[in-house]
């Protein structure tokens, strides 16, 4: 018997174990696994996971995208926020980031409510539209400005590749 007709048995016992323990695993536990085998290919395309709230948000190969797939991320301000939102709110998601709280609020206030998600950082505002287009948020409205006590052009924000000039407004007068 040669080296490789050796391995081959235990290359199978191995697969079938896989299996049943796949087999095992709860639908959002396959979901997962299946992503994060995606991820390990594809690091840069973000994975789509449902949220808590009924919403999907595009997980980054970053620490709140990690957070969010195994459903840990800032669990208490998540059930505060959501306590305190009502049918019909404007709301004002200052540093929107993502959108992960945009998303909370627009479901939360319903259409007859508004969002206005601020973010200044262009490659975290095209992270936030894609969230807030994926679930079809028709009452976010998103700015790329930050809020400050005047109106203006913020100082330069360091990025990865140039200087970033922030325009600035004023929160009393928006």
């Amino acid at each position: 018997m040669t080296s490789a007709s050796r391995k081959i048995p235990g290359l199978i016992d191995k697969f079938v174990f896989r299996m049943k323990r796949f087999a095992s695993m709860s639908a959002r536990e396959k979901y997962l696994a299946i992503g994060l085998r995606v991820r390990r290919i594809l690091p840069g395309v973000p994975l789509p996971i449902p949220l808590p709230f009924g919403g999907w948000f595009l997980a980054r190969n970053d620490y709140m995208g990690g957070a969010e797939m195994h459903g840990v991320f800032e669990l208490a301000e998540r059930a505060f926020v959501s306590r305190f939102l009502r049918e019909g709110m404007t709301v004002l998601d200052v540093g929107a980031h993502h959108g992960l709280y945009t998303l909370l609020a627009s479901k939360r206030i319903g259409p007859s409510g508004q969002v206005f998600a601020f973010e200044p950082s262009p490659r975290e505002r095209k992270a936030l539209r894609w969230n807030a287009g994926l679930n079809r948020c028709k009452n976010v409205v998103i700015e790329g400005l930050a809020l400050g006590d005047e109106e203006g052009e913020g100082g330069p924000a360091v990025t990865l590749h140039r200087d970033l000039h922030i325009g600035t407004c004023n929160a009393d007068e928006y």
